[in-house]
């Protein structure tokens, strides 16, 4: 390992330390199925299982309390040249596979192609596997998925021979300012300088270059179990052999797209299929939509027409599904997509309190206006904005978090109406309140407005209370402690 003084390339090396030689053979494998004794900087590994164990106590964790692996990856990769030095830190190549170093990995137009052509699967180096947000038109995978396929590498590995990655190249990704490190994959001679500019116009897959129509999450996953490998010295090769020559051929096909719709109806497709992959719930489809229109290549509309006219009937879009994407996508501030994302991917659709039919309610949206019966002057403060929308999202998932797991459920309408009004109302009293007497916006916000959102039942009782009555008092008078 890296010693004081020594050069910083050979540091990174040692970091990692993955294509080091010797430990580990295949028969060691099978002796103890998967892990191996290792020594690290973080303690001795030497128990059969206690890389596993780490991984699920300490990475895992972390992870799912960073939102997800991809932010985990790059709070630790933080840097174009941080970057680069950790694709050089990668996996030797096999002597016996041919790798594609070059841009033009052979495609194929659909499925049935793929099924009888000998040429449709390539082979690629680990380091061209891209990892930043540009990957993929979807969200970045959630916790709750990258939980699932932590546990499937760790007994399996990275497997792509049976299940290869569906790749695209995007070409902001190519543009990257990375090393393109493969310096002669053949460690072939070069005598002439035709033969030289032959191998360098080969090698010209970049460093994270590649895109995905199906495997980006579990490229994420494997991205960040290398990032906290090599971030704690583990010498993978000698701890999970299995792993690590899962890992040195990764198995691609690229297929052709003429477009980012096709690419984008191609993954909704792939998604209904898999014990992981499930059919792209509704905030997953709007994401990706707005990846489209943001690229000029579809709207909305153009995209479930699309998609309808080839997808089986269990998985059309229905005018549910349709209503709740239009709102999402033309009407639902940034932050509050996103904070419903972010709650989604924690808990899986199945497990969240969204749903179809809730998130096609108006009434959660901004710019309605509840009913107040007679007490007209109470209009104003009954109507929903893009803050109270956020404000109400906040309450929900704060509501459902505090929840144990075997009582949580779906809300249903009543529920995220009553949520939307009281949101609304907090806001309105919250300004009404500062606006005549000396208390700080500040102090409002943190003792009433955030306080509620944050789960007080106290607040959400009063709020209750006045609300039912709709007093005529106003400001100061209302029946509720700021």
């Amino acid at each position: 390992m890296f010693e004081d003084g020594g050069d910083e390339s050979q540091y990174f090396m040692s970091r990692l330390d993955l294509g080091g030689v010797g430990g580990g053979g295949a028969d060691d494998a099978e002796t103890i199925p998967g892990i191996m004794d290792v020594d690290t900087a973080q303690g001795n590994l030497d128990e059969p299982g206690l890389l596993v164990k780490k991984l699920h106590e300490e990475f895992e964790p972390m992870v799912c309390e960073m939102g997800g692996p991809r932010k985990y990856i790059m709070s630790v990769l933080d840097g174009v040249q941080q970057q680069g030095k950790f694709a050089e830190n990668t996996f030797p190549e096999k002597d016996d596979a041919f790798y594609c170093h070059g841009t033009d990995i052979p495609t194929v137009k659909d499925e049935e192609e793929l099924k009888t052509s000998s040429e449709s699967i390539s082979s690629v180096h680990v380091a061209a596997l891209g990892y930043m947000d540009s990957v993929s038109l979807k969200p970045p995978p959630g916790t709750q998925k990258f939980s699932k396929l932590l546990d499937q590498m760790c007994v399996d590995g990275f497997v792509t021979g049976s299940e290869p990655l569906y790749i695209t190249m995007p070409q902001e990704l190519s543009d990257l300012p990375l090393p393109r490190f493969w310096s002669n994959p053949r460690n072939q001679a070069i005598e002439t300088l035709e033969t030289i500019c032959d191998h360098i116009e080969a090698l010209t897959l970049g460093t994270a270059s590649l895109g995905y129509i199906k495997g980006n999450a579990r490229t994420a996953t494997l991205i960040s179990i290398l990032v906290w490998l090599w971030d704690h010295d583990v010498d993978i090769k000698t701890v999970h052999p299995k792993f690590y020559e899962s890992v040195r051929e990764i198995r691609v096909v690229r297929f052709e797209c003429a477009s980012l719709l096709s690419q984008a109806l191609l993954n909704m497709k792939f998604s209904v299929r898999g014990s992981i992959r499930t059919s792209n719930n509704i905030i997953q489809c709007t994401i990706m939509i707005k990846n489209l229109a943001n690229a000029n290549a579809c709207g909305p509309t153009e995209f479930v027409k699309k998609w309808n006219q080839q997808s089986g009937q269990q998985h059309k879009f229905t005018a549910k599904r349709v209503t709740s994407l239009k709102l999402l996508f033309e009407t639902a501030p940034p932050g509050a997509l996103q904070s419903i994302l972010a709650h989604v991917e924690e808990h899986g659709w199945e497990n969240c309190c969204w749903s179809d039919d809730n998130l096609s309610n108006k009434k959660l949206y901004p710019d309605h206006t509840f009913s107040t019966g007679s007490k007209k002057n109470w209009a104003g403060r009954l109507r929903t904005s893009a803050e109270s929308m956020l404000l109400a999202v906040q309450r929900a998932h704060t509501v459902h978090n505090m929840k144990p797991s075997f009582m949580r459920r779906k809300f249903d309408n009543t529920m995220v109406e009553t949520i939307s009004m009281r949101a609304a109302f907090v806001l309105s009293v919250a300004a009404e309140f500062t606006s005549c007497t000396p208390v700080p916006e500040e102090q409002a916000r943190k003792d009433f407005v955030d306080s509620w959102a944050k789960g007080s039942e106290q607040i959400d009782m009063e709020l209750s209370s006045v609300l039912a009555e709709m007093p005529e008092d106003s400001g100061t008078k209302l029946h509720v402690t700021v």
